[in-house]
C-alpha cells in the first residue's frame, strides 16, 4: 500500500487522502482503517481517530490481532481525550492489560 511510504515521508495529508480512496474502495480493509485513525490522531483530531476506531469494534470479521490492535488504538484515542477510565476499559476489552502484563 502506497499510504504508508507516503506517511515515512512524512505528508500526513497525503497518507490521509489515499487512506481515504482505499477505504472508500475496500471498505474491508481493516488495516487501512487504523492506519487513517493513527493519521488522525497523530494529527491532533483525537475526536475523528476515536470514531474511526470506535467503529471497527462493531465489526465481526475481525482476527485476533487486528482487534488487540483495534482496542489499543482506542485506548490511545481516549487517552488523548483525557477519558482514562474509557481508555483502560478498552484495554480490557481484548484482555490486553492482562496480556501485556500491565
Amino acid at each position: 500500500m502506497e499510504s504508508g511510504k507516503v506517511r515515512l515521508d512524512g505528508d500526513r495529508v497525503k497518507a490521509i487522502q489515499k487512506l481515504r480512496e482505499v477505504v472508500s474502495e475496500e471498505s474491508t480493509n481493516v488495516d487501512a482503517y487504523l492506519r487513517l485513525g493513527v493519521l488522525f490522531a497523530e494529527s491532533g483530531d483525537a475526536v475523528r481517530a476515536l470514531k474511526i476506531h470506535k467503529s471497527l469494534t462493531f465489526r465481526g470479521d475481525l482476527t485476533t490481532a487486528q482487534k488487540v490492535e483495534v482496542y489499543r488504538a482506542l485506548s490511545e484515542d481516549y487517552i488523548a481525550t483525557a477519558d482514562i477510565p474509557r481508555a483502560l476499559e478498552a484495554l480490557d476489552q481484548e484482555g490486553i492489560r492482562h496480556h501485556d502484563g500491565e
